[in-house]
Formats: C-alpha cells, sequence, structure tokens
C-alpha cells in the first residue's frame, strides 16, 4: 500500500545575492547624484507627470499602497503564521526590523524633503505629509522588501506578476500622492530588494513542495503456502 506525502524543500539560490549586490549599486548610484534639497529637471518633470495625473485616481489607488505600510509587516506575519510558514513569518519581521534601522540611518545621513517643503502647487492627496524628509521612502523599502521575500512561496506566475505589479503601484503611488520624488522611491525600492535578498539567504526559501510515494507495510497473517509433498 502506498500514500501520497509532502516534503517541503528550501534552498538558498544565489540569484539572490546577486538581487542584494544590484539594490546595494542602485542605492549607492541614487544616492551619488542627490544634492540635498536639490531636484533636477528631468525629475522635476517626472514627479510633475506623475503628481498631476487625475484626482479621480487617489482613492483606487489607496487600497495597493497599503503593500508599502508598515502595518503590512504585523499583518503578513501573523498570516503566514496561521498558514504554518514559520519560515516566512519571521523574514515579515526580519525585513521590518531591517527596515527600520536602514532608514533611520539613511534619513540621518541624506537629508532630503519631501516634495511640498520645496515646491508650490503639489497635489497631496490621502496617505501622503506635506512635513518630514522623503529620502528614502519607507513604503517602497517595504513593498519591494515584502514582493522579495513573498515571491519563492507563490505558486503561478499570475500570483507573482500581479504581486509585483502592486509593488510598481505603491512605487509610482507615492509620487502620485505627493509623499516622495521618484530618486526617493526608486532609492526605497533598491533598499528593499536588497534587504528582501539577504533576508532569503539568511532563511533560505520554498523551492518547491516535493510529493513522493511513501510504501506502508501493512502487518497480516501469513498466508498459507502450497502444500508440502
Amino acid at each position: 500500500m502506498t500514500r501520497i506525502a509532502s516534503e517541503r524543500v528550501y534552498a538558498r539560490p544565489l540569484i539572490y545575492v546577486a538581487f542584494a549586490v544590484a539594490g546595494v549599486a542602485i542605492f549607492g548610484l541614487v544616492a551619488s547624484v542627490l544634492d540635498g534639497d536639490a531636484v533636477g529637471s528631468f525629475e522635476l518633470d517626472q514627479f510633475r507627470a506623475i503628481n498631476d495625473l487625475p484626482g479621480y485616481l487617489e482613492y483606487p489607488q489607496w487600497p495597493f499602497m497599503q503593500l508599502g505600510a508598515m502595518g503590512a509587516i504585523p499583518a503578513g506575519a501573523v498570516l503566514a503564521g496561521v498558514l504554518r510558514r514559520w519560515r516566512l513569518a519571521v523574514a515579515f519581521l526580519l525585513v521590518g526590523g531591517t527596515k527600520v534601522l536602514v532608514a533611520n540611518v539613511i534619513k540621518a545621513e541624506f537629508v532630503r524633503h519631501r516634495p511640498a517643503v520645496l515646491l508650490d502647487d503639489v497635489n497631496i492627496y490621502v496617505g501622503s505629509s506635506e512635513v518630514g524628509l522623503g529620502f528614502v521612502s519607507g513604503h517602497a523599502t517595504i513593498a519591494v522588501g515584502i514582493a522579495m521575500i513573498l515571491h519563492p512561496y507563490l505558486e503561478t506566475r499570475a500570483a507573482r506578476v500581479l504581486l509585483w505589479t502592486v509593488a510598481a503601484l505603491v512605487l509610482v503611488g507615492r509620487v502620485y500622492v505627493g509623499a516622495h520624488f521618484p530618486l526617493d522611491v526608486i532609492g526605497g525600492g533598491a533598499v528593499g530588494a536588497a534587504i528582501g535578498a539577504l533576508v532569503n539567504l539568511a532563511l533560505g526559501v520554498l523551492v518547491r513542495a516535493r510529493r513522493h510515494e511513501v510504501e506502508s507495510v501493512e502487518l497480516a497473517a501469513p498466508r498459507p503456502g502450497p502444500p508440502s509433498i
């Protein structure tokens, strides 16, 4: 008699080393072109193009932006625990804790204020703030970090595409609501990619749920053999 058993297989794919290095490199490139509160003409044009999108997008985009909210960290950890995905639950907590530490260091080193502090006629929508520091975007960091740790646990291409689409909408949305300049969200996304990749390397990620047949031995009375002559 056989039965089907499943086994979760975890690994530390080297591709996450590349993601971590790329995230750090992109952040370094963005940070190297920053000059305090100065905003280049190209970045300003991109900010205006996104921030001036129709106002009726304010509320439809808000639910997607919650992937980058700090509350997504404990919510994701609890849900992963309910599903008994303990590594994923720990990964959520590590992404959130590391984001707080890294963002504090970055904002102390790179002082760049939010758009409404520096510009006139900024459209401020729900979920934004007119004051404070803008580099890097915490929402962008969390959204990309969560997408990085969730990706291996999603079984279909459609689910993965949806996940990364929502993460991209968070980055665009933070510019749309007037909370950040484009370089703020690019830098934040790069930091999130690096954090998520390093967490995956530290904990290992689900590669596949392998199913296999297991033999079951049943104890039974021996059957009588052929009569001896």
